[in-house]
């Protein structure tokens, strides 16, 4: 079977979708990944498994660009001749869609939504980002979603589109996450102190985009004003600023966060683990997500994530046994969560009403994935 996938940028690629591709071609499959190299903010290289082809999505949502790159992709998949094109993220999801519009070439064709995005946008701009998500979903042969808000949001448009509510977790997590043995005490704090933390400090972990819509201008805030009453709390930051998205924070706060002497900023990191394992809780403050790794790798890890009771998030986490939510997406909710957090007070249990932990494991949902595939399309 020869299998397109269809993504807006190299990390994505390199993060998600390298072990599925790697498990395809295992089993005998013939892969093409297709993905902007310049569309993450790591800029590491990115190479196989399978073959891949450099296409310059763009990341927002301009009508004109996804047009003119859709031409391109039309060409690749007259000359390729997929079974199945698969499309991920709705930036590519629309390109895939316009492409399509220029023959299938008797494909399936399918899309899977990372978090559709129109139900939390108002006013032209929720209308326009709508029509787009609706139109690229209507010229799929299935549409897969990853939350049960975004299957009714999504039925409730398409008529004539099967939209299927995926059974595992987003992406999923490494497996390793769960199988690697927890450190001792020992192990633990030779890390730690690599990094100037004593066992007696409060250990906060961010990982992600260090951009506004993440939440992240609230959190800075927040544990700075939490640090002057707490002299005992400490922030690792893994990631690095976007060029195409505001931190959020003005030049002078952003100035006093990255001089903070209780942050320690990392950068990318290609292996969180070691920093799951020397953490207290992951601080998640994300005002929107699909379905959140980085939540699936703390909680696989028995670290509590602390967050926004929004979508993907309320899938995942119990609040009061594997994390908690603040009251509201403010400052001042933050802040007291932060103040009044206590590692012991987690018992880390996963309710079956909740996300399980297999439902997390990447491998699921590799075996999910390849399973559709296998059975052109249907679960």
């Amino acid at each position: 079977m020869k299998i397109l996938q269809i993504i807006p940028g190299a990390d994505s690629f390199r993060v998600f979708l390298r072990e599925l591709t790697q498990a395809l071609i295992d089993d005998g499959h013939e892969v093409l990944t297709l993905f902007n190299p310049g569309g993450g903010i790591s800029n590491q290289p990115v190479d196989g498994p399978g073959e891949i082809r450099h296409v310059n999505f763009p990341r927002g949502a301009s009508p004109i660009k996804h047009l003119a790159v859709s031409r391109e992709v039309r060409k690749i998949i007259q000359d390729y001749r997929p079974d199945v094109v698969h499309a991920h993220f709705s930036s590519a999801i629309l390109t895939a869609s316009l492409a399509r519009l220029g023959g299938d070439c008797g494909a399936c064709w399918l899309a899977t939504f990372q978090g559709i995005q129109f139900p939390f946008a108002s006013g032209l701009n929720g209308l326009l980002i709508k029509a787009s998500e609706t139109f690229a979903a209507s010229q799929m042969d299935q549409v897969i979603v990853l939350t049960k808000d975004d299957h009714e949001a999504l039925s409730d448009c398409l008529l004539a589109v099967k939209v299927t509510l995926q059974k595992s977790s987003g992406f999923g997590c490494h497996d390793r996450f769960f199988d690697t043995p927890i450190p001792s005490s020992e192990a633990r704090q030779k890390l730690r102190s690599e990094l100037r933390l004593s066992s007696e400090d409060r250990v906060f972990l961010f990982i992600g985009r260090i951009i506004a819509h993440k939440g992240f201008h609230l959190a800075a805030r927040a544990f700075m004003e939490a640090s002057k009453n707490c002299p005992d709390i400490r922030w690792i930051v893994i990631g690095e600023r976007d060029p195409l998205h505001p931190t959020g924070l003005t030049d002078g706060e952003w100035s006093d966060f990255e001089q903070h002497p209780s942050v320690r900023f990392v950068g990318i990191q290609d292996d969180v683990l070691p920093y799951l394992d020397i953490a207290d809780a992951l601080l998640f403050p994300t005002a929107r997500e699909g379905m959140p790794v980085s939540a699936m790798e703390a909680l696989a890890r028995r670290v509590p994530v602390l967050t926004n009771k929004v979508r993907g998030c309320r899938e995942l986490i119990r609040d009061g046994e594997n994390g908690a939510f603040f009251k509201s997406a403010d400052v001042e909710a933050i802040k007291r969560v932060i103040e009044s957090f206590n590692p012991s007070s987690f018992t880390m249990s996963h309710s079956p009403s909740h996300a399980p932990r297999a439902a997390m494991r990447r491998s699921n949902w590799i075996k999910e994935t390849i399973d559709l595939y296998e059975n052109g399309g249907s679960v």
